[in-house]
């Protein structure tokens, strides 16, 4: 495993230890990033696993001028009435996805109410 995260260039960067003092959670990354322990965490936290905040720290590249394609499609967000759209995926009854127990068919009638 060591040897396969060096070939990547990813790195084990978490040392927040659980109440046995072990490393539980592991994070590989190949970036650059500060982990702590969570003050604030959003479910009850487990004594074997705590909760982690994760920061990373980015870069922005110089912009990267892609060659344009007359052929391309090209969407106009700024044309979209998103009001509407709100509304209309509120006046959706959403209940049938409560009733699937499988992500591919909960996926696929989500698309179909879409």
């Amino acid at each position: 495993m060591k040897e396969f995260c060096s070939f990547i260039n990813l790195a084990q960067c978490n040392t927040i230890l659980n109440n046995d003092g072990k490393l539980l959670d592991l994070v590989f990354t190949n970036l650059e990033c500060n982990i702590d322990a969570c003050d604030s965490p959003s479910v009850t936290e487990d004594k074997f696993y705590p909760s982690l905040a994760v920061s990373f720290s980015f870069v922005k590249d110089a912009q990267v001028n892609f060659p344009e394609n007359a052929h391309d499609l090209k969407y106009n967000f700024r044309k979209a009435n998103f009001g509407e759209l709100y509304e209309e995926l509120l006046r959706i009854d959403w209940s049938a996805l409560e009733q699937c127990t499988d992500v591919d068919v909960a996926c696929d009638t989500m698309y179909n109410m879409l």
